[in-house]
């Protein structure tokens, strides 16, 4: 009778059991994706211009002019009363926001954070607008009643959870009686991103293996 030989038995079954592990396919799972949403209104007011309206000497607007990227004003306005009104908002999300405001009268916007003081004007100024001519072409979104075209607004890139203070102003100044009459503003908080789909992916395993010996 032929001996057999032990280790080749032994061999045998390591390379089938070792085979039999390779050669499978895996798949990841597949998500649709979602579209990119719109810009999403985060808060809106009215105000009114009147003789209790709080005066002082504002800012002027952004020293680079712009309203998509605007800097801080740097300089104030001609010594006279600007009537004014201010509005706290504190932003959920960070990212761009847009600012708008429809007024009645000859108006400016400012943006201050984390606080205003109307005596010291350019303290904590971030941004400032007169006359809107390029944001959403020129135009506010929603005027809400107020049928003038003076509008004021601009972008600015916010941070969540960050105070923050918009202040609506007039752009004539008088001794004793500025401009006066109703505004309507928005704020606009930033669009959602989308989401690219994730299609299947299959990751094949090795196909085969050698056990040496």
């Amino acid at each position: 009778m032929k001996a057999v030989n032990s280790f080749s038995i032994f061999a045998a079954v390591v390379m089938a059991t070792t085979a039999s592990t390779f050669g499978q396919t895996y798949s990841t799972l597949f998500t649709p994706g979602i579209p990119a949403g719109p810009l999403s209104l985060a808060t809106s007011w009215s105000g009114l211009f009147d003789g209790s309206t709080l005066t002082f000497n504002r800012a002027l607007q952004s020293a680079n002019g712009s309203e998509t990227t605007p800097n801080a004003p740097t300089a104030l306005a001609p010594a006279g009363l600007y009537r004014l009104n201010q509005q706290s908002f504190t932003p959920t999300v960070s990212g761009v926001h847009n600012f708008y405001s429809a007024q009645a009268f000859d108006g400016f916007l400012h943006l201050y954070s984390p606080n205003f003081n109307s005596a010291a004007a350019l303290t904590d100024v971030l941004a400032g607008d007169d006359d809107m001519t390029t944001l959403n072409g020129g135009s506010v979104p929603n005027r809400n009643g107020v049928t003038t075209t003076e509008d004021s607004g601009f972008q600015f890139n916010l941070t969540a959870n960050t105070p923050y203070v918009v202040v609506t102003s007039s752009f004539t100044a008088s001794t004793t009686t500025p401009a006066a009459g109703a505004y309507y503003n928005e704020i606009y908080a930033p669009s959602t991103p989308a989401t690219p789909r994730s299609p299947i992916t299959t990751i094949p395993d090795a196909t085969s293996s050698t056990v040496p010996g």
